[in-house]
């Protein structure tokens, strides 16, 4: 099966985002990302994505930061996707943005609709989602594979305005 780097890419809950299947292996996805054997960090841009750096200096994550965002204090502020891997194989991909990063925000879909930014509310047009308190993460039974952050750490009930502001595919 080949494999395509997309921005844009529709995000599958339990299955496939960016692009990139759970499962892949993680020096499949390193080559997707133009690696060499020794290198743990490069620039790169692929489809509908702005520029990124692609940070595999720790052993079992890749991480892809946002290459020219401003106001960045901290490592952890520019960080866009995180990819992880257990034994060799990718078993969790997260993408997230913070307001006024829009131009960073992953433009993948859930079923062709809920994306990054969109309002978690719209998500129960699919499945209904329950929250958890501790992981601060809705989730439903009925979608298996899929977590989303919301704005605030809150239920619907609190404040059913919030956004989407992760999405985890496992």
């Amino acid at each position: 099966m080949t494999y395509n780097l997309d921005w844009s890419a529709p995000i599958e809950p339990g299955n496939s985002m960016l692009g990139l299947q759970l499962g892949m292996t993680f020096a499949n996805v390193r080559a997707l990302f133009e690696f060499d054997s020794t290198s743990e960090s490069r620039a790169t841009s692929f489809l509908n994505s702005p520029r990124l750096i692609v940070d595999s200096d720790k052993e079992g994550i890749i991480f892809l930061r946002a290459a020219d965002m401003d106001n960045v204090v901290y490592d952890w502020q520019n960080i866009l996707v995180r990819l992880i891997f257990d034994h060799g194989a990718l078993k969790l991909m997260i993408v997230e943005f913070s307001k006024g990063d829009e131009a960073y925000r992953y433009q993948g879909k859930i079923f062709g609709k809920v994306g990054l930014g969109s309002q978690v509310s719209e998500m129960l047009e699919f499945a209904p989602l329950e929250y958890d308190d501790a992981e601060e993460l809705f989730y439903s039974n009925g979608l298996k594979g899929l977590e989303l952050g919301g704005s605030n750490a809150c239920d619907l009930t609190t404040n059913p305005s919030q956004i989407i502001t992760s999405v985890r595919i496992f």
